[in-house]
């Protein structure tokens, strides 16, 4: 079977990943595609693990496409070798199809309107209330709020993480 990840060239003479990395990759970060698994906080935790292995002359693209479905479970693996052969080509579009498939709009969506009707109940301290909303905006990594009769989104992340976003956004639009 043809993978549906196409890894690039690597120039390196002795390039190898070792089974010790794929063990760590299995034993830390593994995703099910589950409703409560938090698509985001895996790639936050997949990414961190990966900056750990550096390889002379070669791209972190190389490294992360390779290492990938190693973290795969389930029908999430079932998912990734359903993709058509070689379709993914970089980490960008490997993330922009992982986020269409497991952060779809929708989900995005109801983050949003639970932070924007987010209200403190009548007997819940400010405090409580606080972290409520605070989570919330967490788990949903971006703010929005009414600007004109558009929402504006401000966005509170790091870099990559506004990268995955947009490519979910442009997900969204085509």
């Amino acid at each position: 079977m043809i993978s549906s990840i196409a890894k690039p060239t690597v120039q390196a003479n002795n390039f190898e990943i070792k089974p010790s990395i794929i063990q760590i990759i299995r034993s830390s970060v593994q995703f099910y595609g589950l409703p409560e698994e938090d698509p985001n906080k895996y790639l936050s935790t997949f990414l961190e693990i990966c900056d750990t292995f550096k390889f002379n002359v070669v791209s972190d693209d190389a490294v992360r496409l390779r290492i990938f479905p190693f973290s795969l479970c389930d029908t999430t693996k079932d998912w990734l070798q359903s993709l058509p052969a070689s379709s993914i080509t970089t980490w960008a579009s490997l993330t922009q199809k992982f986020f269409a498939k497991y952060f779809p709009p929708a989900k995005t969506a109801k983050m949003l309107n639970d932070i924007n009707s987010f209200v403190q109940l009548d007997r819940e301290s400010l405090y409580d209330a606080w972290n409520i909303s605070k989570a919330c905006l967490e788990d949903a990594l971006i703010m929005s709020y009414p600007c004109g009769g558009r929402y504006k989104l401000s966005i509170m992340m790091s870099p990559w993480l506004i990268e995955l976003l947009l490519m979910q956004l442009q997900v969204a639009l085509t």
